[in-house]
């Protein structure tokens, strides 16, 4: 890689190992709840055999109330703009159409409970949108509801501060990353350990 290439690289590399303290604690309390959720509340290999093993799992049910209730209704997406400038008003009207279109085709409703769910069980949850070329015609906007281990956040920031960096990085496989990068294709074959006859 050229010069600008190696800064940055060194530069993601630098940030992601930053942000590896506070992934570790966010995935230790979210393993944590997600044990609970599922009902595993007491380590039953010590458990002596007079207790009953018989759970009557609140956290499972608030949680799954919680998430009806949150989730039954979706808002509207409101585009609010401070002009009387009719190009910027026609704009924002555009905008609006396109983010209630998407909540239609993008099956809104399951990704909104995956979001409900993630904030409950993982204390957090990350929302990406993003452009995918091969949805549609032409692409389209889409929405990614990230898990909690593929997502990491600048430790430094806080809700008024957005911070300096967020990674999105979820596992892709090899076909994944040659249809986004084609004129790679014989460097992502090798970096998977594959050739052109595999």
């Amino acid at each position: 890689p050229k010069d600008d290439e190696k800064k940055l690289i060194q530069k993601f590399e630098n940030f992601w190992n930053e942000s590896e303290s506070l992934q570790e604690m966010q995935l230790k309390w979210a393993e944590r709840n997600r044990k609970l959720y599922l009902g595993d509340h007491f380590d039953r290999k010590n458990r002596p055999k007079s207790r009953s093993n018989t759970i009557h799992n609140k956290i499972f049910e608030n949680v799954d109330a919680y998430e009806s209730k949150l989730t039954e209704k979706l808002p509207e997406a409101v585009v609010a703009v401070n002009s009387d400038d009719q190009y910027v008003l026609e704009g924002a009207r555009t905008v609006g159409h396109s983010l209630a279109h998407l909540g239609r085709v993008d099956n809104m409703q399951m990704k909104a409970e995956s979001i409900v769910h993630n904030m409950l069980i993982d204390r957090d949850a990350c929302v990406v949108l993003r452009w995918d070329p091969f949805k549609g015609k032409e692409g389209d906007i889409t929405v990614e509801v990230a898990k909690a281990e593929h997502y990491r956040v600048d430790p430094n920031s806080t809700p008024f501060d957005q911070g300096e960096y967020f990674f999105n990085a979820p596992p892709r496989n090899y076909r994944y990353v040659l249809e986004r990068f084609p004129e790679h294709r014989e460097h992502i074959l090798e970096s998977f350990g594959l050739s052109e006859k595999d």
